[in-house]
Parts: C-alpha cells; sequence; structure tokens
C-alpha cells in the first residue's frame, strides 16, 4: 500500500527523476497492479515491477531511485511471469544509458506510448506563478482569456464536485480521441485513478476542481511532498478544451497551490503526443529544468 511505498522510496536519495522518487507517480502509473521487487542475494537493491496502464500482457520495470542496477534489473526481469506484451524497462536517465551499453539482454525502444515519448517539463512554481518575462507573454495572453473574477479553484471533496469532475472527464475524451492512440474509456481511466488517489484519505495526493462561471472548466491532481522532498508530481489534468485559457489557468493555478506550500517545483513529466508536447512550449519560460528519458525492451 501507499504506507509501505512512501516508506521505501524515501529511504533513498530524491531521484534527479523526481517521478521514480514519487508514491503517487508510480501508484498512478501502475494503478493495474504494482509490486516492489527484492532479491537475496541482491542486498540493498531493489526495483519495482508494475502492469503496463495502457498495453494487455505487459510489464513495466522502474529502478531504484538514485541507484540503476543494471545486473538486478536483468534478474528482475527474467523472474517475472511470461507476457505476451513482454517487458519494459522504464525511466532510463541519459547519464545512465552507458550502463546497458553491451547488455544484449536490454535494447533501447523509441517509446510511443507512455508520457516521457517528449522531454519531461518540471515547472518552477515561483516562476510560472509570477510568469513574468518575455519568454512567458504567450502563456499571460492566452491565461487572460478567462475573466479571474468568475474562475473558482477548490479542493475536491462533495459528492456534487465529484460528479462534475467525471462529466469533465468524459467531455475532455471526447474531444481529444481523433488525437489519441487510446479508447475513450482508456482516456477516462487515467483521470479517473487521479481522482480517488486525490479522494483517499491514505494517500498524499489533492485533487482541485476549476470552474468558470460556475461551470467546470479544469481538473488537476497532484501529490504533496514529504519529508523536506522539493518537487510535487503532477499526477492527472484534464481541462475543457473549448475555454480558451482553461488549460492555462490549470498549470498556473497548481503552480498557485504548490507555492503556498513550500513546494519549489512541480514535475509534469513529459508528453505523450505531438499536440501536447507543441501546446507545452509556452510553459518553457516557467521550467526549472528538463530532461530526457528512455526505454529498454527485455529481449533475453
Amino acid at each position: 500500500g501507499w504506507e509501505l511505498l512512501e516508506k521505501v522510496l524515501y529511504s533513498c536519495p530524491e531521484d534527479t527523476d523526481t517521478h521514480l522518487s514519487s508514491p503517487a507517480y508510480l501508484m498512478h502509473t501502475c494503478r493495474k497492479g504494482l509490486w516492489l521487487c527484492k532479491l537475496d542475494e541482491s542486498e540493498g537493491s531493489f526495483a519495482f515491477a508494475g502492469k503496463h496502464p495502457n498495453r494487455e500482457e505487459a510489464w513495466l520495470v522502474f529502478p531504484q531511485p538514485s541507484h540503476v542496477d543494471v545486473d538486478f534489473i536483468s534478474k528482475v526481469c527474467a523472474l517475472l511471469p511470461k507476457a505476451s506484451g513482454g517487458v519494459r524497462v522504464a525511466r532510463i536517465k541519459e547519464d545512465c544509458l552507458e550502463l546497458f551499453e553491451g547488455k544484449s539482454q536490454f535494447q533501447w525502444v523509441e517509446e510511443l506510448v507512455l508520457d516521457w515519448r517528449f522531454d519531461c517539463f518540471v515547472l518552477s512554481t515561483q516562476k510560472l506563478y509570477e510568469a513574468s518575462g518575455s519568454a512567458l507573454k504567450r502563456f499571460r495572453y492566452d491565461k487572460h482569456f478567462l475573466d479571474m473574477e468568475h474562475v473558482e479553484s477548490k479542493v475536491v471533496e462533495s459528492d456534487a464536485e465529484y460528479v462534475q469532475v467525471k462529466k469533465l472527464f468524459s467531455d475532455w475524451a471526447d474531444s481529444v480521441s481523433g488525437q489519441k492512440i487510446f479508447s475513450l474509456d482508456n482516456l477516462i481511466e487515467p483521470n479517473m485513478s487521479g481522482l480517488l488517489m486525490a479522494l483517499d484519505p491514505a494517500t498524499n495526493v489533492t485533487g482541485v476542481l476549476v470552474t468558470y462561471h460556475k461551470e467546470p472548466i479544469g481538473f488537476y491532481a497532484y501529490e504533496i511532498p514529504r519529508h523536506g522532498r522539493k518537487a510535487s508530481a503532477g499526477v492527472s489534468m484534464a481541462v475543457n478544451r473549448a475555454t480558451k485559457g482553461a488549460s492555462e489557468f490549470c498549470y498556473w493555478d497548481v503552480c498557485r497551490h504548490c507555492l503556498k506550500l513550500g513546494i519549489e517545483e512541480v514535475n509534469i513529466n513529459g508528453a505523450e503526443t505531438e499536440s501536447l508536447n507543441a501546446f507545452r512550449s509556452k510553459l518553457r519560460g516557467g521550467l526549472s529544468r528538463c530532461y530526457k528519458i528512455h526505454s529498454f525492451d527485455w529481449v533475453a
């Protein structure tokens, strides 16, 4: 459960890819099943194995934060139950690629499905909240399509808010279904997972509903990190694409919420589609940093 996941992850230094250190990210990505993997002969090393969220009969293996033990990962891959969709090692940073050189059991693969197809973005909560300077001119312009007097954001708590968010998910999925390779159910399901995680008191995730003239235009869920960790994980986000400025407001608002809590960064991960990656270009002026990660298939 969440308590064990948090205990294991917080026993390690925070990874520069902060999603590897995030209980919310791992639990959300592997919402169909997540296992902690340890071996008697490999004291101190561990990994996580989870069921792929979008592909049937496929495994994902995530390395230990701040410690990529390729030999240990290889043993875990070999021990996993055989699956027709194979085994993929996930979230390998560029400075760890050399560890996989000469390892014939692993084959680099272009990631086309999961949300690190494009560079991972880490927002500076201070920079995006202030939204000053020429680099954020387009972001400011688009956000101001909304009349701020009629915008409200609040933590989702009531049944009525829950119903509003579910309706928003359905409308959002309809609006993007032509651009994505997933079914409507597969588009709605990850956002529902983020909402349910936010409503679970055992987790450290907050869900926020954004309304405009009392109508829902956005929802986002984010993790509140513990023990001095500086980066929040953006868990999920959905917006009413017909409302100009809704997406920009949601990114600005999550930074506002996090800044109030003393959180310096929000990791919004990469994008899985070219259209989302193109939209996020307007956020570059608010970045703390960005980085590339890679995937390897187990081919032994």
